[in-house]
């Protein structure tokens, strides 16, 4: 268990679309570290970051695959989620950009372990214990079986609380369009 107090905080394409919203973001990350907080930042990419590609595959075919377009949206979350963590580093906040692969959670791990309070997060939390910002891309991440699947908000707010819950976190904040966390509300969610 850390001596950190942990904040979750979860952002969504609308939040993250534009290079003064990353810094936004970022900033808000930075006001947390300075108090002494490490945190856990997910972030849904913004499609904005790849409209080239994804006009390159209408151009290919009237029927691109949801597979691929997963692949595509991935990129996309992986670009802001490397974005944000560069802006943290512009801050002076050390931070690093995870995959949800790079972790180990999985759509099923996060769902089963937001319904048994048991969710195995050993890498997130050795990720939080070398940098005070941590940036998890989470559009896109890998089922059970390896295969690619896009994550919907549901999943993702699912995993901004099961994370929260099992890294004991101060509070997590699923709604970020506001900026303005309310930590009893999310409290009380998590408890």
């Amino acid at each position: 268990m850390t001596a950190h107090r942990i904040v979750v905080r979860r952002y969504g394409p609308a939040a993250l679309h534009t290079v003064p919203l990353i810094r936004r973001a970022a900033l808000d990350a930075t006001r947390d570290v300075v108090r002494g907080d490490k945190i856990l930042m997910l972030s849904v990419g913004a499609s904005s970051f790849v409209a080239g590609p994804l006009r390159l595959a209408t151009e290919l075919t009237t029927r691109p695959s949801a597979r691929q377009r997963a692949h595509i949206l991935g990129a996309a979350d992986q670009i802001t989620a490397a974005l944000l963590a560069m802006a943290l580093h512009e801050l002076g906040v050390p931070a690093v950009s995870l995959t949800w692969e790079q972790t180990g959670l999985t759509p099923r791990s996060v769902t089963e372990g937001a319904r048994s309070g048991q969710l195995n997060c050993d890498r997130v939390r050795a990720a939080i214990e070398q940098h005070p910002a941590v940036v998890l891309a989470s559009v896109c991440a890998a089922t059970g079986d390896g295969d690619i699947c896009a994550l919907d908000d549901a999943v993702v707010g699912l995993a901004a609380i099961a994370l929260g819950r099992a890294l004991d976190a101060r509070y997590a904040v699923t709604d970020t369009r506001t900026y303005s966390p309310n930590p009893d509300r999310l409290e009380r969610t998590l408890s």
